[in-house]
């Protein structure tokens, strides 16, 4: 039977994979530090509340949940940028979700 240390020490010697910005789901891609130093620099002290705001954007439309996840990021720093808030009630800026990816 294998002890906690020979599984700790297995895991420990697994090489971790590096896994492509694109790849990642939404969270996780908000989650990385490059993400996440991108939105501060822009944003300050506002960047969990814009970061925040943008998860709860997501969940809450199915389009764009279905969205590729760099999209959105891409979309959402150009509104950080320009301080525009994506609050769909106050219409300063949006995230339109568009279909094109190819369908065969």
């Amino acid at each position: 039977m294998a002890t906690n240390e020979s599984l700790k020490n297995q895991l420990a010697e697994k090489p971790q994979k590096q896994v492509a910005p694109g790849q990642l789901g939404l969270k996780a891609l908000m989650n990385t530090p490059t993400m996440r130093k991108k939105f501060e620099e822009v944003l300050h002290d506002n960047a969990n509340a814009f970061m925040s705001n943008v998860m709860t954007l997501v969940s809450n439309d199915s389009y764009l949940a279905d969205s590729e996840p760099m999209s959105i990021m891409s979309g959402a720093l150009t509104a950080a940028t320009l301080n525009l808030g994506l609050d769909k009630n106050l219409g300063y800026a949006y995230l339109v979700p568009f279909n094109s990816k190819n369908k065969q």
